[in-house]
């Protein structure tokens, strides 16, 4: 009973540490909150939905169209505030929210008001020990963590992972020695929309598409982003998890209604004993390793 509790924690807690992970390197690289990462990631799920329903292309087909049309969507925002983003972080917070509210009341239209329900074909359960993973959520739990340790690798080992590194430690030297800052930025800005897309598309078959998700599941992010630190992968895994299973364990112990104010209530005591707990031990780590890397950016090895 408990382990299967603390699986489906970890399931969802991968979904989440996904959409955190778009929100922390850009706020991270880019310096500004995007609160059009939520609806970056039901976009996600209502291209599968749309694509599949119109199209009556197969789920992995349709996921697939629907990460390449999140990723379009995540350029034409990053187009209508380019402007802005180099004025005043205020404006680009409130212009990025107002997309936000423009694309979900946009989906609400199309799906006139209802949720639409995707079909997926991974239905057969995988067998682990005396635990019994549903298809889906085991596709959700494989593709995240290779989604997440890939970009881990990525970032660090890549020559554009130490382009991105560099610029998010220091633009303006970053530039001086040729590093193109500008497309490093539409790089990252579109990058992590097209994860969210991808965690959409994947975790929308085991909730529904709807068009306020984007909002519930952008607060989870943030949520994750308090706990796990921006600008580490590592950082937003940890966070997933540890909101994922929090929600789990309070949902199927106390009352599954109230699972929503346990990750908040995570927040606030994170925010109130930060310095005490494990993850800031994980991110002062992490941060010496950000540390060791900047030392090889001056020294000329990106």
């Amino acid at each position: 009973m408990l382990e299967s509790i603390i699986l489906e924690g970890i399931v969802i807690g991968i979904g989440y540490a996904l959409v955190a992970i778009g929100i922390s390197i850009t706020l991270h690289v880019l310096d500004i909150v995007n609160f059009s990462h939520g609806e970056l990631y039901m976009l996600g799920g209502f291209f599968t939905f749309f694509i599949m329903q119109w199209l009556n292309l197969p789920y992995v087909f349709a996921g697939i169209l629907a990460v390449i049309l999140t990723s379009l969507a995540a350029w034409l925002i990053l187009g209508s505030i380019s402007k802005v983003i180099s004025t005043d972080r205020m404006n680009t917070l409130l212009a990025t929210f107002a997309i936000s509210l423009m694309v979900s009341n946009a989906v609400n239209v199309m799906l006139q008001g209802k949720s639409g329900t995707i079909a997926t074909p991974f239905v057969k359960p995988i067998i682990v020990g005396s635990m019994f993973i549903p298809g889906q959520r085991a596709v959700l739990l494989i593709v995240g963590l290779i989604t997440i340790v890939t970009i881990w690798i990525w970032l660090r080992k890549s020559f554009m992972g130490k382009k991105i590194r560099a610029v998010a430690e220091n633009s303006d030297g970053a530039q001086i020695i040729g590093i193109a800052t500008n497309r490093i930025y539409r790089f990252v800005f579109i990058g992590g929309g097209a994860v969210a897309g991808l965690a959409g598309v994947l975790l929308s078959p085991i909730t529904q598409v709807t068009a306020d998700m984007g909002l519930s599941t952008l607060i989870k992010g943030f949520v994750v982003l308090v706990i796990g630190g921006t600008g580490n992968i590592f950082g937003a895994a940890i966070g997933g998890l540890s909101l994922g299973i929090i929600e789990s364990l309070g949902a199927a112990y106390i009352n599954s209604a109230w699972k929503d104010v346990f990750g908040y209530a995570l927040l606030i005591i994170v925010l109130l004993i930060q310095p005490s707990t494990i993850l800031y031990f994980v991110r002062r780590k992490l941060s010496g390793m950000r540390n060791s890397d900047k030392k090889a950016v001056k020294g000329g090895t990106i």
